[in-house]
């Protein structure tokens, strides 16, 4: 049988269930929001661009309530997703482009499997003034942290 063969990605039949995609997805998110850059197979990237960059675009247009809801559900919950979600705004607010905020780059195959692997990353340079402001606030963290 040939049914729901475009809707392959990330496992959509037996393999994968509908709570682990979100999952998989939000986390995924959150992590190439905070950490600039993931490495991840060729099919799974295709999906998680498309993904952020429409988390992206949405926090570009306005800050009101619809849109950060919005990005809040898309993000997972807890601090990781409060974390991501304002590295998002702080970002986004800086980049003069208005979508395509991420870039796939194919890598090696990978040895177990032989699939094609890949890296998605910021298209712009995103390092310059927001990782300043991010880890002086981690390190008082982690100072408070160890005071405890």
């Amino acid at each position: 049988m040939r049914h729901l063969l475009h809707k392959r990605k990330l496992g959509f039949g037996k393999n994968r269930s509908k709570g682990a995609r979100n999952s998989l997805l939000r986390n995924f998110a959150a992590s190439l929001i905070l950490e600039g850059k993931i490495e991840t197979t060729f099919a799974k990237a295709k999906v998680i661009n498309s993904y952020v960059d429409s988390i992206a675009s949405r926090a570009k247009k306005s800050n009101d309530k619809n849109n950060i809801r919005y990005i809040l559900k898309k993000l997972p919950s807890g601090q990781l997703g409060e974390k991501a979600s304002r590295r998002l705004f702080s970002i986004v607010s800086k980049l003069s482009r208005s979508t395509g905020f991420f870039r796939i780059v194919k890598t090696k195959t990978r040895l177990g499997d032989s699939s094609q692997m890949a890296i998605v990353t910021w298209v712009d340079n995103i390092d310059e003034g927001v990782s300043a402001s991010d880890s002086e606030s981690t390190k008082k963290e982690e100072v408070n942290d160890n005071d405890k």
